[in-house]
């Protein structure tokens, strides 16, 4: 079955782990994500009441998280921002947000892109680095993290600290029947998408890697499944 070549957008510091220490990294996430969101939570979309409609808890969660902005300097004001939204999109269970796969996709630039905000071991380390450095600076009231907590946090702002080493693995020969989409189901016929998630087993250093950004930006077309097969659209 024919599987054109995707791209995965990584750190080079994750791929020199072993997996034993890819997974204490993201339970270190995982731990200091259950402490933080307690202090986040009153500001997301959850803590309103179901009889509000989306727009109207949006604009409340936006008018109580500005409450911010005299802490927070502005990059880091939107950074806090977008990381209470997606980890909210992850507690509700949102497939794409759960992070318990390998996502690729078919265009390089994109991938760099992944890579480039791999610097606190992806996207969940990214959320969780934000929160902790919104956390240090607002002083919530009843802040008190235990020992093991603290020291989760320290070590997830320690590795967003150092110099990122953003590559992109390029990934040839893949098995089809491990190709999923975005949220981890099963490819349906006709679906088009630049993103996917793989689920078999996989050593991302047996794969060659690019380490500086690609040389075009212009957009890949996307790939389509059809009887069995994923290939490029074709208009």
């Amino acid at each position: 079955m024919s599987v054109p070549t995707l791209f995965h957008g990584t750190d080079a510091r994750i791929l020199r782990m072993s997996q034993n220490e890819v997974k204490a990294f993201k339970k270190s996430i995982l731990k200091s994500l259950d402490y933080l969101w307690q202090f986040y939570k009153p500001y997301s979309l959850d803590n309103y009441h179901n009889e509000y409609s989306d727009k109207a808890k949006r604009y409340i969660m936006v008018r109580e998280i500005e409450k911010f902005k005299t802490i927070l300097n502005d990059d880091l004001y939107h950074s806090v921002y977008g990381a209470v939204s997606l980890n909210e999109l992850r507690l509700n269970g949102r497939k794409q947000w759960q992070y318990d796969g390998l996502y690729l996709t078919n265009w390089d630039w994109q991938a760099w892109g992944y890579a480039k905000r791999s610097f606190a071991f992806g996207e969940i380390g990214m959320i969780s680095h934000y929160l902790i450095k919104g956390a240090r600076k607002i002083h919530f009231e009843g802040w008190d993290p235990d020992s093991n907590t603290e020291r989760a946090m320290n070590r997830i702002i320690a590795f967003s600290e150092e110099k990122p080493e953003p590559v992109v693995v390029v990934l040839d020969n893949l098995d089809i029947k491990h190709i999923k989409n975005e949220g981890g189901e099963d490819l349906k016929e006709g679906s088009m998408s630049r993103v996917f998630m793989y689920d078999g087993e996989i050593n991302l250093s047996d794969y060659p890697i690019i380490d500086k950004a690609p040389s075009g930006e212009s957009m890949t077309d996307m790939l389509v499944f059809k009887n069995g097969e994923l290939s490029f659209q074709t208009w």
